[in-house]
């Protein structure tokens, strides 16, 4: 229910986002197209989740895009997407790298490949569209979960 909530948010948004002044001109703001989200599942192979079971401790995992670093990246107030990882559908056009440090001593990588567009148009967005994804070097087939994408990570 709250992502219906949400898009009908986004869809609010986007309508009154363009307006015309006096002269007829349309007057925009930029209009943000929400980033899909990729949700990691951490597993060992019994298919047990490791941050379920603590084996990584969720606040203590980081993620590093270039020089930036993001933290909470789970959403706890969720319980369908409890113990899992967060990342953002974001960057610029090829490959961009995120590094995901799980402890002190351990650190993955994701890689996406992007696709990142502009629309023509009075008021233009910028998209972004999810080519592929790669996860410590191995090729990733998302699944569909919640109108977003999920892999699954099988860690030894």
């Amino acid at each position: 229910m709250k992502y219906v909530y949400s898009l009908l948010v986004m869809v609010l948004f986007l309508v009154t986002s363009c307006s015309t002044d006096d002269g007829g001109e349309v007057q925009c703001r930029e209009i943000p197209v929400p980033n899909k989200i990729i949700f990691i599942e951490l597993v060992n192979a019994d298919g047990i989740n490791l941050i379920e079971n603590e084996t990584y401790i969720a606040d203590d995992i980081l993620i590093f895009i270039g020089d930036s670093t993001t933290t909470s990246v789970f959403f706890n107030d969720n319980p369908d997407l409890d113990n899992l990882i967060a990342v953002s559908v974001s960057g610029e056009d090829g490959d961009n790298i995120f590094r995901i440090q799980l402890s002190d001593i351990e650190e993955d990588i994701l890689k996406l490949n992007l696709s990142v567009t502009r629309s023509e148009g009075p008021c233009p967005t910028r998209i972004t569209t999810l080519n592929s994804i790669t996860y410590n070097d191995v090729l990733q087939v998302p699944e569909d979960f919640f109108e977003n994408c999920k892999i699954t990570i099988v860690k030894d």
